[in-house]
């Protein structure tokens, strides 16, 4: 080889470790200064965590390149709690990268995530307890560094090279296979920094130190292992970086369906406007000039169009009622877009208007969670379709609405003071798919696309009570 990478290394250290250093800390704020708080992948929440990694990683990187250059100007003791402070960084550094490949791999909540903190706390005492028994401060040292190499960066470094590549499958729903690659390279020098750092380190007398170790490396690949790291380092920060271009395009996306969304709502509101103001208003009059003539004809007992005029006026009603209903549902449809809250009020006033019972709402929120627009929408026609059967059938003169967003699910309740109907026949009216019985079979359909609960409880002259428990499964406070 015409040249010689441990003199290489030897005579430029300093700077290696100064640009090393560098990587790690632009990485990290290259992640800290990504908008990501509106991105809906897990990765997200917690990729800050790996920022903090880069960042005191860097600076703990910096100490071999400026220590030894200010060594003569420091007393030994500050030499020597420079130096540990640094390693002391390092070790933070990896506890972070741990906390963060376990936050992304494991569920919400779960205590495992805290882990490393409780490793950090064991070798912070065991370090301690060994200070007292090796004098040499530079063993003592070395063996403190090794022991938080194997316990906390090797493990870390596995975790968030698996982190990262588990989310390269979630990160397909967005069609970028360039992208995505960066991801996958970024995963693999995540896991080849973790064993240039985690498993190769000074030479001691346990395995695998005494086996594998600074020199051992050198004397077999004539590689200095930091030169590696380095390139790891190096491989970490461009892909990383590149990768987080997908939330750049998922938050792109995001402007694109909502766009989007607000052109269908527009151009619903119009033709809803326009089949108002000119279907409706057509019907009407072809409807006023039939009766008309069915008037004038009064004068004229069993005229053969008599019969048919009172069916087209009859058939005219009925395609006005179908109209009127298809402009609802679409004024309705733009509810999807709005808070529960909100879309619920509506539906409430309607149904003040056409029933002339004013309905008793109770609303309460305890959760940071949300729902869907398609859980919303499913919602909105659950509590539709129940204030429909109310209005048509119950008889009832008090009607209690009550909503409560709790933090693990939704619990809804619908009750009336109505007739009621027979317990027994409710099961066969689920089953029934025809008739007026297909609403009952719609809500339950619904609450099954949600992954809810729908219980319906009713008796003959002691109303209905149906409650609904629906799990969340949305965004942040939707």
């Amino acid at each position: 080889m015409w040249f010689n990478l441990v003199d290489i290394y030897e005579q430029h250290s300093e700077l290696i470790f100064f640009v090393y250093g560098l990587v790690y800390v632009l990485t990290g704020f290259a992640i800290l200064v990504k908008n990501v708080e509106a991105s809906q992948f897990k990765l997200a929440k917690y990729i800050r965590l790996f920022a903090l990694f880069g960042i005191l990683h860097g600076l703990a990187d910096w100490a071999p390149a400026f220590l030894p250059l200010n060594e003569r100007s420091l007393t030994p003791q500050v030499y020597d709690f420079l130096r540990v402070s640094a390693y002391l960084l390092l070790s933070i550094s990896y506890v972070f990268l741990f906390v963060f490949g376990l936050k992304v791999i494991l569920p919400e909540k779960d205590k495992r995530a805290l882990t490393p903190f409780a490793v950090f706390f064991i070798w912070l005492l065991l370090i301690s307890a060994l200070k007292a028994r090796i004098p040499d401060f530079s063993a003592w040292l070395a063996l403190s560094n090794t022991m938080a190499r194997y316990f906390l960066g090797f493990p870390a470094a596995i975790t968030a090279s698996y982190a990262f590549f588990k989310q390269t499958k979630v990160f397909r729903l967005l069609d970028m296979p360039r992208l995505i690659d960066h991801m996958w390279w970024g995963a693999f020098f995540i896991a080849v920094y973790g064993f240039f750092t985690g498993l190769v380190g000074s030479r001691l007398e346990f395995f695998p130190a005494n086996l594998l170790n600074y020199e051992s490396f050198i004397a077999v690949t004539g590689v200095p292992v930091q030169i590696l790291r380095f390139a790891a380092g190096v491989g970490i920060g461009i892909n990383i970086v590149k990768s987080l271009e997908l939330f750049d395009v998922e938050q792109k996306k995001r402007v694109e369906e909502a766009e989007r969304k607000h052109a269908i709502l527009q151009e619903r509101g119009r033709i809803s406007r326009e089949m108002h103001d000119g279907t409706i208003q057509s019907l009407y009059g072809i409807g006023l000039t039939l009766e008309q003539s069915r008037r004038l004809m009064k004068d004229v007992p069993n005229h053969p169009a008599a019969e048919l005029l009172a069916f087209s006026i009859t058939k005219l009603d009925e395609t006005i009622k179908d109209v009127r209903s298809y402009i609802m549902d679409l004024q309705q449809l733009q509810f999807q877009d709005m808070k529960l809250h909100q879309s619920i009020l509506e539906l409430l006033n309607e149904f003040t208007v056409t029933s002339e019972i004013n309905p008793i709402f109770n609303y309460k929120e305890n959760g940071t969670q949300s729902l869907t627009p398609d859980q919303r929408a499913h919602i909105y026609h659950i509590l539709k379709e129940a204030l429909n059967n109310i209005r048509r059938h119950a008889q009832a003169k008090i009607v209690e609405l009550n909503v409560f967003l709790q933090k693990e699910f939704i619990e809804i309740t619908v009750c009336d003071d109505g007739r009621g109907f027979d317990q027994a026949k409710i099961i066969s009216r689920l089953e029934d798919s025809s008739g007026d019985h297909r609403g009952l079979k719609n809500m339950k359909e619904r609450m099954n696309a949600m992954g809810g609960e729908m219980a319906i409880v009713s008796g003959y002259e002691h109303g209905t009570r149906i409650e609904l428990l629906i799990p969340y499964r949305g965004e942040i406070n939707g």
